[in-house]
């Protein structure tokens, strides 16, 4: 299956958002769900390394801010920048037990 750059790009803001297969599939009016869903589930596809860029990026974005909201001193962001560190070390222990 065949993407155009501009789908490309969709592609990043849909991991950014963490949006799933048939949400995708609807939203840019695809014709074809099998081929689609075999090029999603295809980690070296074009598109799902496009997805999986886009969700790391976003995923980078907010810790960042957050990590910066932190250095200002709020005590809220503090918070969240420690729930996001515990949640991304399970993710490299998942990763390493895989």
């Amino acid at each position: 299956m065949e993407f155009t750059e501009d789908q490309l790009i969709e592609a990043e803001t849909f991991g950014a958002l963490g949006y799933d297969a048939e949400s995708i599939f609807v939203l840019m009016q695809l014709l074809d769900y099998a081929a689609f869903l075999a090029e999603f589930n295809n980690p070296s596809s074009e598109f799902s390394s496009r997805y999986k860029k886009g969700a790391i990026e976003a995923q980078f974005l907010i810790d960042k801010m957050v990590y910066e909201q932190t250095l200002n001193g709020d005590f809220k962001a503090l918070n969240e920048h420690k729930m996001r560190i515990k949640e991304n070390e399970k993710k490299k222990k998942r990763q390493n037990n895989e």
